[in-house]
C-alpha cells in the first residue's frame, strides 16, 4: 500500500512539473506586469544574447517573469509570509496593515554633497537674477511610521540643505502630511490630501489659496510597490483635484513639441497609473493658463512628487515651467527656456537626494 502511494506522490510531482513545462513553452509571453509595474522579458532576449557571458542569467530571468501563474503564486507567498508567519519585511520591504514600504537607509552623505553641487550649478548658471527662490522638501512616507526604525531623518536633510543652500527659502511641511497622505502601495503621495502643503506654500509664496477644487474618481490605484504583496488592501482610490482653470490649462511637452492637458485619463491602462498627473516624466513641461491676469511666471525644478502638486499652483500663474533635469543635461536649458525673474521652486524628495546621481 505504502508503495503505491509512494509512486502516485512520484507520478502526480513529475505530471506537475510536465504540465507546467508544457503550458510555458505554448502559453504566449505576457508583455507587462502591472502589478509590478514593468516590462516583462521576452523570448527575443534569448537569442538576442545567445552568445553572450551572462546569457544564463537572462534565461534564468526570462522564466521567472514568464512563468504561468506567476501572479497567482507570488499572492499566496505573500499571504503565507505576512498573514501566517507576520513577517514585517520581503525583499527590502517593510509591510504593515498603513503600506507598503521600500527600506531607504542611511543617508549618504555624498550623494547630497553631489545635489547640492548640482542646485549650486543651476543657481549660479540661470538664477542669479531670480529675487524669489524656494525650497520644497518632500519627506519620504517612511517618515511616518513609527514601528520602522531604519529611515532617513527628515530634520536632519533638511537642516544639511538649509545649512549649504542658504541662499533658498526652505519650507518645513513635515506637520502638514501624514502617513495617509501617501499611496498605500507607492512612494508618491495622493494628491487629494495635498491642501495643507499648498496653503503652506502659498502663503510663504505671498499667493492666493482660496480657490475651490472638485474631487474626480477615475480608478483604483495600484501602485510600484503593490506587486510586492498583491493584495487588495493595499488599493487605493486614484482621485485628482480640479476646477475650471485646471481643466482648461495646456501642458506643452517642449523637446517632443506636444500640447496635452494636466490630467491625461488614458495612462489609466499605462505601466505606472502615477502618469495620470502631467502625463508622466519629461524633461521639460509648459502649463499655460490663459486664465490668469498678473503675468506671473513660475520655474520648478522636480522631481515626480510634482506632478501631483504643480497642478494646485496653475491657478496663480500665467505659466509655469518644470524642469527634470534626471532626463535632460542642465548645461542645455537655455536652449529651450528664457529665464528672467520668474519665481523658482525647487521640490526634490528625500529619496532623489539619497540618491542624486541620476541628476543630469
Amino acid at each position: 500500500m505504502h508503495k503505491i502511494k509512494d509512486k502516485l506522490v512520484i507520478i502526480c510531482f513529475f505530471g506537475f512539473i510536465i504540465l507546467f513545462g508544457l503550458l510555458n513553452i505554448f502559453v504566449e509571453d505576457k508583455k507587462v506586469s502591472f502589478s509590478e509595474r514593468r516590462l516583462l522579458k521576452q523570448a527575443s532576449v534569448l537569442s538576442d544574447s545567445i552568445f553572450s557571458s551572462g546569457y544564463l542569467d537572462t534565461v534564468e530571468d526570462y522564466l521567472k517573469d514568464q512563468f504561468v501563474g506567476r501572479d497567482s503564486f507570488k499572492k499566496i507567498k505573500s499571504v503565507v509570509e505576512i498573514d501566517f508567519l507576520k513577517k514585517l519585511e520581503i525583499n527590502d520591504y517593510y509591510v504593515s496593515n498603513s503600506g507598503i514600504y521600500k527600506i531607504n537607509y542611511p543617508i549618504n552623505k555624498e550623494s547630497i554633497n553631489n545635489f547640492v553641487n548640482k542646485i549650486d550649478f543651476l543657481n549660479s548658471k540661470y538664477l542669479v537674477n531670480n529675487k524669489n527662490k524656494y525650497f520644497v522638501l518632500v519627506p519620504e512616507k517612511n517618515n511616518y511610521v513609527k514601528s520602522l526604525p531604519l529611515k532617513i531623518d527628515y530634520q536632519d536633510v533638511l537642516s544639511i540643505l538649509e545649512e549649504r543652500l542658504n541662499y533658498l527659502s526652505f519650507f518645513d511641511i513635515e506637520d502638514d502630511l501624514a502617513m495617509d497622505s501617501y499611496y498605500k502601495s507607492d512612494i508618491h503621495w495622493n494628491q487629494v490630501y495635498l491642501l495643507d502643503v499648498i496653503k503652506s506654500i502659498n502663503d510663504r509664496m505671498n499667493l492666493d489659496s482660496d480657490f475651490d477644487y472638485e474631487v474626480k474618481y477615475v480608478d483604483e490605484f495600484k501602485g510600484s510597490y503593490y506587486g510586492v504583496v498583491g493584495s487588495k488592501k493595499y488599493l487605493d482610490k486614484l482621485e485628482y483635484l480640479t476646477n475650471d482653470v485646471i481643466d482648461k490649462a495646456r501642458v506643452v511637452n517642449v523637446i517632443e513639441d506636444k500640447v496635452g492637458s494636466v490630467y491625461d485619463l488614458s495612462k489609466v491602462d499605462s505601466i505606472d497609473m502615477y502618469d495620470v498627473f502631467l502625463s508622466g516624466q519629461y524633461p521639460i513641461l509648459e502649463i499655460n493658463n490663459d486664465f490668469c491676469k498678473n503675468k506671473k511666471q513660475l520655474i520648478v525644478f522636480k522631481d515626480s512628487f510634482a506632478n501631483s502638486l504643480v497642478p494646485l499652483l496653475i491657478n496663480n500663474y500665467e505659466k509655469i515651467i518644470l524642469v527634470d533635469i534626471r532626463y535632460i543635461s542642465s548645461n542645455l536649458l537655455d536652449n529651450y527656456i528664457q529665464f528672467s525673474n520668474q519665481d523658482v521652486l525647487f521640490l526634490y524628495s528625500t529619496e532623489v537626494i539619497n540618491y542624486s546621481y541620476s541628476l543630469k
